[in-house]
């Protein structure tokens, strides 16, 4: 009975390596109320709630949002 290594080999790695720099790199070139938007969102608040801590407009935290995935969607396909 051969026991499989269930961890990455080699070439996983480097893969993960490789997608997390790009992502980094969207990351940080975003505004920093859109990595605001994005950090909250992630720790789950909703909308309003980021809308009121950033002292912005909920159309505003929907837009920078929307335009924040897309970006990060975009480097993740390559």
């Amino acid at each position: 009975l051969e026991i499989l290594d269930p961890s990455p080999n080699p070439e996983e790695r480097m893969l993960f390596r490789e997608r997390h720099a790009r992502l980094a790199s969207v990351l940080q070139a975003l505004s920093i109320e859109d990595q605001s938007c994005l950090r909250l969102r992630a720790e789950g608040l909703r909308y309003r709630e980021i809308a009121n801590i950033l002292g912005i407009s909920l159309g505003s935290v929907s837009a920078s949002l929307t335009r924040s995935l897309r970006r990060l969607e975009q480097v993740d396909k390559r």
